[in-house]
């Protein structure tokens, strides 16, 4: 179902730059995920209804351009027209708060051409390609090019550095790892040498580390710069650059008793100041912001707790109703959750869906999102492997019905992820999967998307491999690369 091309054409003139949408249409500020602060990258106060910051952005923040709306973390609210309006429409917290991932693929569904290349992660490897031929590899990072103990499962894109390129974050043993983004077109992939951020300064890494495994991207002071969330077995941190670099706050003492932390930037209180959502095998705990500090949250049984086992989170509109859900994966459910805004959540829908992964966008068309799940399934060749699944909400949000379910049997590892990888305004759908016969290799599954008909979801599958297959080494990993420049 192609869209109309993204009427983003030029910079935005001074009177764009300092309109944001009227208060009157704006709904209580709910999920801010991942993103700028885009009222501080404007240097102007909040709306009035919400207590201001003390102290924002200098202009210089955001450059005087429009920014891509395909782009997480872009400052696109300071362009008070074009699609950046039509998103904020429908999500005022896109513009008044920070542009999320919801936002921009949002933006991809309703009024921008975005164009993304997948993204693969796999044991030991992480590689870029494209749905051609044998499946070129555009670009790859590994041990023996400068990537050394790193883990390519849940990785984090946003444009770190206001070029307008997507960024990319990752973890490892020891260390999280930053890919500057030198450049990007359907052709070519440049990216710049990687940024390491030690997380012992300058200790040696011990024998059982903190192995960062969860990395978000949020504008936690307000500054106009990203900080980035870290989080794994061992640690939990808040990673800050300055005029001086890299700085590592840790949030839980170095070697604790904890493992598959995952986390999520989310505004629970309505203050437009960021929280961080923190799950681990036993609760969800929510850290929060005090004017750019973190504050851990009370011992139990004080403040909000939510589910244990959390595996993978998403965040979209579930409702339609301007604000965005977090959703859970936990022991195989998917929890949906609302932002109570006195700092925890409210939960609104469970799927009973056997998941892994989660994954949620609009692939039918009609404006409201699926959620697309892949089952929950070990790496065991005596196990049938799961299936990639679409639920539609139903009247409420506590009734789910399956849309889609792939034709095919396949092991995702959780790894579920949506973009456009043909710029024709539809979501398609990446699963990472080794091979159906023998269970081994690095090899992923792409739907694209052919749906034509609102309620009735049409994906036609395109299995692909790393070129030189490994059988030791699994895809565990998937995401997209936003490439340029938008049609």
């Amino acid at each position: 179902m192609p869209r109309p091309p993204s009427p983003l054409a030029s910079p935005p003139s001074p009177a764009r730059r300092s309109a944001l949408p009227p208060a009157s249409r704006r709904a209580p500020l709910a999920l801010a995920g991942l993103g700028l602060t885009v009222a501080a990258c404007l240097g102007t106060p909040p709306p009035a209804e919400v207590p201001p910051p003390d102290a924002a952005a200098p202009v210089e923040a955001c450059p005087d351009v429009d920014r891509d709306p395909c782009v997480v973390g872009a400052c696109i609210g300071l362009a008070a027209g074009g699609c950046a309006a039509t998103v904020c429409d429908a999500m005022p917290s896109c513009c008044d708060t920070a542009w999320t991932s919801a936002c921009a693929t949002l933006a991809s569904t309703t009024c921008a051409r975005c164009e993304h290349a997948p993204a693969i992660g796999a044991s030991g490897r992480m590689y870029v390609t494209e749905r051609a031929g044998d499946w070129p590899v555009l670009w790859q990072i590994d041990e023996a090019t400068g990537g050394e103990s790193l883990f390519y499962d849940k990785v984090a894109w946003a444009d770190w550095d206001h070029d307008g390129d997507a960024d990319l974050a990752l973890g490892g043993y020891c260390k999280a790892t930053i890919f500057p983004n030198l450049g990007t077109t359907p052709a070519t992939i440049t990216m710049g040498a990687p940024v390491d951020v030690d997380l012992y300064d300058g200790e040696p890494c011990p024998a059982t580390p903190f192995h960062v495994k969860s990395v978000a991207w949020g504008d936690v002071d307000r500054d106009g710069q990203l900080e980035l969330a870290v989080a794994g077995e061992r640690g939990l941190a808040l990673l800050r650059h300055g005029d001086a670099g890299w700085t590592v706050e840790h949030l839980r003492p170095l070697g604790g008793e904890y493992y598959e932390l995952m986390v999520a930037w989310v505004d629970t209180d309505d203050d437009q100041w960021l929280d961080l959502v923190v799950s681990d095998p036993f609760e969800t705990t929510v850290y929060h912001n005090d004017h750019g500090t973190l504050i851990a949250p009370p011992a139990a049984p004080d403040g909000w707790r939510g589910p244990a086992y959390v595996e993978r989170n998403a965040t979209c509109d579930v409702d339609g109703d301007g604000t965005p859900e977090l959703v859970l994966v936990d022991s195989g459910f998917l929890t949906i959750l609302t932002p109570s805004g006195t700092g925890g959540f409210v939960q609104v829908g469970r799927v009973d869906a056997n998941a892994r992964g989660v994954a949620c966008g609009d692939l039918d068309g009609d404006g409201l999102p699926e959620l697309i799940s892949v089952d929950e399934n070990v790496h065991d060749p005596d196990i049938v492997p799961g299936a990639t699944r679409v639920w539609r909400r139903g009247t409420t949000q506590e009734v789910f019905t399956e849309a889609w379910t792939s034709p095919g049997t396949y092991l995702s590892f959780g790894a579920v992820a949506i973009g456009d990888d043909d710029g024709d305004g539809d979501l398609d759908v990446l699963v990472a999967s080794p091979d159906p016969d023998t269970n081994e290799g690095d090899w992923f599954h792409l739907f694209e998307n052919t749906t034509t008909t609102p309620g009735t979801i049409v994906l036609v599958d395109h299995p692909g491999r790393y070129l030189a297959d490994d059988p030791d080494r699994y895809t565990t990993g998937t995401s997209w690369l936003p490439l340029q420049p938008t049609r």
